[in-house]
């Protein structure tokens, strides 16, 4: 009977140990950081408040299996929200500091054991006695078998495995899960002493094929580029920001990874990544917002950096605004003001290549009265006095500021690539037109000797009957 209760008591006593140590784990990892391994870390997560008195972390060198660094963790203990962090002096929420540059990169390991660091010399060979957990970890290194037994039957886990090892730690998502298990491990960006479950983060941004620069043509009808992002905001959507230019003033909004160039000036843009939770509020996200300032129901972010893109035209385009005239090459017209629409037909010399043409009616001193749509014009509509019309060939919008009433022809500008103002004008002088007294028959009233086919005779009907 004695036998019996010292089994039951042996059995009793193992499971509280297994129940005390068991739910501490090694929950996040970061050995490989920016410069000269000032940030490293290592994160243990359990039960909040929980004492760590008993337990030591041991650090192995996969050069040769053996342990290189040991640390007691006596006299500390997981915070309210169940997290320590042993870590470089410069790292957020460290409770216990060690060595700056003194994490192996890989491919290594960090265990979590019962016992002292005495019991840990450096150099001493590995083992899974008193093994509460480990991780084997690397940067793009080749798995290494003698470690791997420290965690039979699981992945070496790669600090690389999100292109970016200098930026990411791995971790558990979601934090914990059981011990000496590394398959709920991801390469993301570091929390020491936070949950892992990131929620709105943008993180990296490039192209598919890794830039973060790029040159595109707009007039080639260029193929959209595809982009990519390293997020860690496993529970959040991503969408895409376009700058106005090399600023971080909002153009566009899109929300495949696809970039596409056609329609857009040339210049140079940028290319954010957002990450966001819940419905974005569009007041935010309108053109000429700054992107800093875009807000989401639930959380949104910006990436961590941005993709430039130039872009250009690669076929250079010609602006010739020629030589302009009537329909019938003319350059001087009399108009009637009366109850009957006077239209005329402008036509150019021009054969450019440049995308757009604008004819321009200034006064007779060359200040712009209106641009006009096509090239066909109403003068009746027009208080007597004289007037030109010039022609405009340009690539690109004409800025607003330079074509307002009252402004010089000769000071139009655009913000394209060229822009040129015919070489001439057409005159038109428009005036009131009465019926001289006493005239009743059909006469010629107006005679145009041009060049080649360019001759024209006018005739004039007062009377009530066809012609």
């Amino acid at each position: 009977m004695k036998a019996f209760f010292q089994i039951i008591t042996i059995a009793f006593f193992l499971s509280l140990h297994s129940f005390s140590y068991g739910q501490i784990v090694i929950n996040e990892v970061d050995s490989d950081t920016p410069g000269t391994d000032m940030m490293e870390f290592i994160e243990l997560f359990g039960p909040a408040n929980t004492s760590l008195d008993g337990y030591v972390l041991v650090l192995f060198n996969g050069l040769n299996d053996q342990s290189y660094s040991a640390y007691d963790l006596d006299g500390f203990s997981l915070d309210a929200n169940g997290f320590f962090v042993a870590g470089n002096s410069g790292v957020l929420n460290v409770d216990l500091n060690i060595s700056n540059n003194i994490m192996q990169n890989g491919a290594d390991a960090v265990a979590l054991y019962t016992g002292n660091s005495s019991s840990w010399p450096n150099g001493s060979v590995l083992s899974t006695s008193n093994l509460i957990d480990a991780v084997v970890y690397d940067t793009d290194d080749a798995d290494d078998i003698q470690l791997l037994n420290l965690t039979p039957g699981q992945p070496q886990v790669n600090e690389s495995g999100n292109l970016f090892p200098t930026e990411h730690s791995i971790a558990r998502v979601p934090d914990g899960g059981a011990a000496l298990e590394t398959v709920t491990y991801v390469a993301q960006l570091p929390t020491p002493g936070f949950s892992n479950s990131l929620q709105c983060v943008a993180g990296t941004v490039l192209t598919a094929n890794g830039q973060a620069s790029f040159t595109i043509c707009t007039d080639d009808n260029a193929a959209p580029v595809e982009l990519q992002f390293s997020a860690d905001a496993m529970y959040a959507d991503y969408a895409w920001i376009v700058t106005q230019g090399n600023n971080e003033l909002i153009d566009q909004v899109f929300y495949t990874p696809f970039f596409d160039p056609q329609g857009l000036g040339e210049g140079i843009c940028r290319i954010y990544g957002l990450a966001y939770d819940g419905a974005i509020d569009p007041a935010t996200i309108e053109t000429g917002d700054n992107l800093n300032y875009v807000q989401a129901s639930t959380c949104a972010a910006i990436s961590f950096n941005y993709i430039t893109v130039t872009k250009e035209l690669c076929n250079d385009p010609e602006c010739i605004a020629g030589t302009v005239g009537d329909a019938f090459g003319d350059t001087y017209l009399v108009v009637c003001l009366d109850e009957t629409t006077d239209p005329v037909t402008f036509t150019t010399t021009s054969i450019p290549t440049a995308s757009s043409y604008t004819w321009v009616l200034t006064n007779s001193t060359g200040q712009i009265i209106e641009l006009f749509t096509g090239n066909t014009y109403d003068f009746n509509t027009l208080s007597a006095g004289t007037y030109r019309v010039y022609g405009i060939s340009h690539e690109g919008a004409l800025n607003d500021f330079s074509i307002e009433p009252g402004d010089p022809i000769n000071g139009v500008s655009n913000a394209g690539y060229c822009i040129d103002i015919s070489t001439n004008y057409v005159t038109i002088i428009t005036q009131p037109c009465e019926l001289a007294p006493g005239c009743s028959d059909i006469f010629f009233s107006e005679y145009i000797e041009g060049t080649s086919n360019n001759k024209a005779l006018e005739l004039y009907n007062p009377t009530d009957s066809n012609i």
